[in-house]
Parts: structure tokens; sequence; C-alpha cells
């Protein structure tokens, strides 16, 4: 569909390609977690509003879909990273057996590196990768706070997994200059103020401590939850750059610098 659509640059092309790629994995993601948190708690009314009147889905005798939420949670974590993981590791270790080139023989080398797989659109691969296990442990951090630390180990075994997946099972790939990262740090930002609001939901409507409370109450809960936290980010981005006062000054001069030099060829 992208290919139909014919921009005009890559950058475009990439934006676009990361809009639709981001909105399915969205969808396919996170609509589990949304239907446990919002609408399996109280459900009796959506059914009877769609002609099934009588059908029910809750959580238990005690109705308590925190818990059921940091399961799922817990699940998806492990269910999209363990096959990756599997995959990656019987690659790397059938890779190392095959490897029987000497190294010695550099037209030998050259034809075993050559027969290697592509290692395709990587970058969007791990980028989609990455900003759904963002999602995970922030859309829904009030349910799964021990969501971050697993992450962060999670990452860090990646990490090496995929330096070494590189190194010696696919080729090396073709490095592409880039204007920055396009519309991820846009999908970033709107899911830092989604994330707010999911939380203060939670919060209000789904786990103990909203539990009992008239609607109003809830909503005043949700209000004031969002509100802190959006002016606590705010007081963050006047008073913590996001570009160090000794960096603009670095580029500041080295542009003088560029510009006294190119003065100077044009003056001879």
């Amino acid at each position: 569909m992208t290919n139909w659509e014919n921009h005009r640059t890559q950058t475009e092309y990439n934006d676009a390609l990361i809009i639709k790629s981001f909105a399915f994995q969205f969808a396919n993601s996170y609509s589990p977690l949304f239907y446990i948190a919002f609408v399996r708690t109280n459900n009796e009314q959506y059914f009877t509003r769609i002609g099934l009147p009588g059908l029910t889905d809750n959580c238990g005798e005690l109705n308590n879909c925190m818990l059921e939420l940091s399961f799922q949670l817990l699940t998806l974590i492990i269910m999209e990273t363990l096959p990756k993981f599997v995959k990656d590791i019987f690659s790397l270790y059938c890779s190392k057996k095959q490897t029987t080139a000497d190294c010695s023989d550099i037209d030998e080398y050259i034809l075993q590196e050559d027969q290697k797989p592509d290692v395709g659109d990587f970058t969007l691969e791990e980028y989609t990768a990455k900003v759904i296990q963002y999602g995970y442990q922030m859309l829904f951090a009030v349910s799964f706070p021990l969501g971050p630390l697993l992450f962060i180990l999670i990452n860090l075994f990646d990490m090496r997994l995929d330096a070494r997946r590189l190194l010696r099972t696919n080729k090396r790939p073709i490095a592409h200059m880039a204007q920055d990262i396009g519309q991820w740090f846009t999908i970033l930002e709107l899911m830092n103020i989604v994330a707010v609001v999911t939380n203060g939901c939670l919060i209000a409507f789904t786990s103990e401590f909203g539990r009992g409370r008239h609607f109003y109450e809830k909503l005043a809960i949700v209000m004031v939850f969002e509100h802190v936290v959006f002016v606590v980010k705010i007081l963050l981005l006047i008073f913590i750059p996001d570009v160090p006062r000794g960096i603009k000054m670095a580029i500041k001069r080295e542009k003088y610098e560029a510009q006294r030099i190119m003065e100077a060829e044009c003056g001879h």
C-alpha cells in the first residue's frame, strides 16, 4: 500500500510505513489489555446494547481485573520476546556449526559471507518491537510496576543477541543516512499522553482504590492525576533542555569556524 502511494522522498515513505505498521501492531497488541482493564469489569450493559442480554464476562468472583491485567501483561511480554530469543539463539548455534572456512582462505571466507541471508528491514522491526514494549510499560504501568525492570533485563540480553546475530548470522547491513527518527518521535509523544489518561483511569475505575466511589469522584481522580503529571512533565521540559548548553555552544562554534574557512577560501 505504501509503495502505491508514490511518496516524493524516502523520509515521507518511511513515515507513512511507520504509521501503518504501528497502527496494526497497536491494535493487535493492546486491544486485549484495554478490554480487560476497562470493559470486562462491567460489561453486562455492553452486551445488552449489542443485543446479547444476560451474557457476562467478568474477572472472577471478586471481579479483580487489575490482577488479571497483570497476568495478561506478563504473558504478552513473555510470549512476544521468548520466540525471538529462541529463534536468534538457534540461528546463532547453526551458523557457528556451519562456520568451517579458514580465515586464511580469503576467497572461501568472502563466499561464505556472501551466502549469509540479508537482515531485512532491521530498523523498522526493532523500532516497532521496542515501541510496543514501551507501550506495555507506560500504558499499564499501574497494573505491573515491575515491568520497567523486566524490560531493562530483556533489552540488555536482546542487545547482545542482536549484535551477535548481525556479526555472525546475517550479512552486514548497509547504513543509510536519516534526517531523524521520523514519526517514531511523534508516536512516543502521543503514547506518553495516552499513558497518563489510561493510568489515571486504571486507578479510578479498575483498581480497588476507586471501587465503591461515585462516577464524579472517579472522574475527579482522573483529572487531578493527569493534571499533576502534565504539570510535572512541563516543569521537567522547562528546566531540563533537550540539548545541553555546552553542546549548543559547540555547534555554534563549529558553524562559525566553517563559515570563516569558506569566507577565507572565497577571498583567495
